[in-house]
C-alpha cells in the first residue's frame, strides 16, 4: 500500500499460488491522534487457470493406393498390393501413426510411416489367413 495527497492505493499483481479470499482494513489517524477513520474490504484473487485455450485441429486421410488395395485377398507367400493412406493435419504438432490387427499382425507384412503415408505392404508367411 503507498499513501501520497492523502490518498492510500492498494495494488499489486498476485502471483503463485496466492488464490483466495483476502481481506483490508484501511486505517488513518490524525498526527494528534484526536481523530481517526477505518475502511475495510477485500480482494479475491483467483486461481491462475493454465492454459484455457484449447486448440482445435484435425487429422484426416484418404486411401491414395490402388482403388480396392484396401480389401485384398492373397495366397501364401504372395506379396499384397502395397496400401497406402496419405494423412493430411491441421495440428502444429508432430503426427504419428500406428496400426492395430485383428486378430493378429500376419507374419511377413507391415507398416512404415513417413511423410504423412501410412504403407501397408509386405509378403504374408506362415500358415494363417488374413483378409486385408
Amino acid at each position: 500500500m503507498s499513501f501520497s495527497n492523502n490518498v492510500a492505493t492498494i495494488s499489486g499483481t498476485p502471483v503463485g499460488t496466492s488464490s483466495g479470499t483476502y481481506n483490508y482494513i484501511v486505517s488513518a489517524v490524525n498526527s494528534s491522534g484526536t481523530a481517526s477513520a477505518s475502511y475495510s474490504g477485500d480482494i479475491t484473487v483467483l486461481a491462475a487457470i493454465a492454459d484455457s485455450t484449447t486448440v482445435s485441429c484435425s487429422i484426416l486421410g484418404s486411401l491414395t493406393s490402388a482403388n480396392g488395395s484396401d480389401s485384398q485377398t492373397v495366397s501364401m507367400s504372395t506379396a499384397i498390393t502395397s496400401i497406402e493412406y496419405t494423412l493430411t493435419t491441421t495440428c502444429s504438432d508432430t503426427l504419428s501413426a500406428a496400426i492395430a490387427w485383428t486378430p493378429s499382425t500376419p507374419n511377413g507384412v507391415s507398416m512404415s510411416f513417413s511423410n504423412y503415408v501410412a504403407t501397408i505392404s509386405g509378403t504374408p508367411t506362415g500358415t494363417s489367413y488374413w483378409d486385408l
